[in-house]
Order: structure tokens, then sequence, then C-alpha cells
């Protein structure tokens, strides 16, 4: 039966929605350097007090690089992560709020010769992405370059903090399609028909149909709607992929993913899926602190098989 949420998690949306909204107006007149030193601040005292992401954190560092990196190593790329989030969050304070010029000077591209071409003539351009760097600066400059950019997102269960963000990349100039909606499809067709760019994350084990694709030595279900999209319509897949840099500039890169046309449709989709993955594992590697190591991106890796996994087998 429907129905009202209890009262007390009414409450608890409605303070994260107004401690949220307080934030954005507040951390953009604060200049970015002391933001930066806050976010240093902020972060090493999440690290130290938030244990259980600490833990799921360190965890999934060893999975990924513990046959690499020491414990101390490990332990700095951890801590690490959590104030890059803390410098994410103030920077996205900005991100509706800067003029086209301001963003190009912070974002510099490498690798877009491909993709303007294939929007020159006409193509639609799929952008395999994931959660490295500030990915909502980076779909603010790519949009200050004049690209109609739409990016595919799962809705934000609190619909107030959902609308928010919304309203905050249709400022940078960046269109969000939700991915629940009953005319999505439509949207994604008709934006890759006029030759724009649709953004799919593809970097975490979500309810979504995926297959097991080799992220650092281990099978992780990843999503494959978009290379399955760019196989069905023709599209440009490219991978793609932001980063803070050590002169404070973010780098956006980008490589196109060929997709084969072997007759086998599902390993075509497959192995361009493991292709977009293994750029996103080189690219984390130079940076480690700046992708999302507090998901579990290899929880279902012991079931591990060939072939794509619907939702409902998740």
């Amino acid at each position: 039966m429907g129905g009202k949420r209890p009262l007390h998690k009414r409450m608890r949306d409605t303070l994260v929605y107004w401690v949220s909204r307080l934030f954005l107006l507040v951390g953009r007149f604060i200049p970015l350097p002391i933001c930066y030193a806050i976010a240093e601040a902020l972060g090493s005292a999440a690290w130290l007090l938030a244990r259980g992401e600490r833990e799921k954190t360190l965890r999934n560092l060893r999975l990924g690089l513990g046959s690499e990196k020491s414990e101390e190593e490990l332990r700095a790329i951890g801590r690490g992560m959590f104030v890059h989030y803390a410098k994410v969050a103030f920077e996205v304070t900005r991100v509706g709020r800067l003029k086209p010029e301001k963003v190009k000077r912070l974002v510099e591209f490498d690798g877009l010769e491909e993709v303007e071409a294939a929007i020159r003539e006409g193509r639609g351009v799929i952008a395999a992405t994931g959660h490295i760097g500030n990915w909502e600066l980076m779909g603010a400059g790519v949009s200050a370059l004049g690209v109609p950019l739409h990016v595919i997102a799962r809705r934000i269960k609190i619909e107030r903090v959902n609308d928010l963000v919304i309203r905050l990349r249709q400022r940078a100039g960046v269109t969000t399609i939700m991915r629940e909606a009953p005319d999505s499809a439509k949207k994604m067709l008709r934006a890759l028909k006029r030759g724009e760019v649709l953004a799919l994350l593809i970097d975490q084990d979500v309810r979504v149909e995926g297959a097991f694709v080799p992220f650092f030595g281990m099978p992780a279900h990843t999503p494959i709607g978009a290379a399955a999209l760019a196989k069905r319509t023709g599209a440009l897949l490219v991978a793609v992929a932001i980063q803070r840099t050590e002169s404070g500039r973010h780098l956006v890169r980008a490589l196109p993913v060929e997709i084969a046309d072997s007759g086998d449709g599902e390993r075509d989709i497959i192995e361009a899926t493991a292709a977009a993955t293994a750029h996103f594992e080189r690219w984390i590697r130079e940076r480690p602190e700046q992708w999302c190591w507090n998901h579990d991106r290899w929880r279902r890796a012991g079931e591990g098989a060939p072939g794509m996994q619907d939702e409902g087998k998740s």
C-alpha cells in the first residue's frame, strides 16, 4: 500500500535538502584556495571519524591495489580520496555559476578530435564515463565548448535534492535524462539522431543490465548500456574521464572504443565494455585517490561468468 513516508525520514530528507542548499550558497563565496584548505581538514576528519566508510575503502583498495602498494600507501590513497570528495563538493558549488570562458580556463581536453569530427558529421556520440575526478565539472567543460550534452542518471531518492542537482547541471548547460523515466529511451535516441552527446556512468556495480569484465585483475559486474546503445545506433563510443592535475586545472581525456562486428552482438558489446573499463583502470592507477574506492566494485566478483546479466539476475 502507498502512503506517506515516516515522519522521521521526511524530516531527515528536509534537513539534507536545506543543508545542501546552504552549502551551495556559502561555498561559492569562499575563495577556492580557502575551500581547498577547508576540504583538506574536512576530508582528513572524515577519514578518522567515518570508520565504516574508511574500512570499506581500505578493503576495496586492498582488493584492487594490495599487491602493488604497502598498507601505508593504501591508507594515504584512502585519506586522499576523502579529501578529494570534499574538494569536489566545493567545486560543485561553482559549476553552475561559472561563465564558459572561466570553465575553459579550468578544464583542458585531450583526444576530442574524433568526437568533434563525429559531431560535425551529425553522428551521435556516447561517452562511457565514471566517477573519476570531478565528473560534474567535466560536463560543464564539454558544454562550454558548445557541445550539446545529456547525462543519463539514476534518480536521487530525496526528490528535492534530485531537482537541485538537475538545476545545477542545467545552469552549466547540461541536460539530465532520468534513467527511470518512461520516455528516457526516446530522449536518448533523439539526442543521438541530432548528433549530440550522451554520457553514461559505467564504473559501478548497479542494478542494470551488465556483464562481468576484468577490472584490477578481478571480474567486476559492469553496465553494458553505453556499448549496447552504440552498437544499436552506430554512434561513436568513447571512454572519457576527468582528473585534477598538479597545476590545479582539470584534464579531460577521451579515447575512442571500437565496437567489432563479429556477428556475435553480445560478445562485441562485452568486449567494448571491457575495453572502456581498461581505459578507466589505467587512468585510476595514475591518480587513485580521485576514484570512488568506497564503492563495493567487486561485491559480485564470485559470480563472475561470461555473458550479460540482466537486472533480475543481480
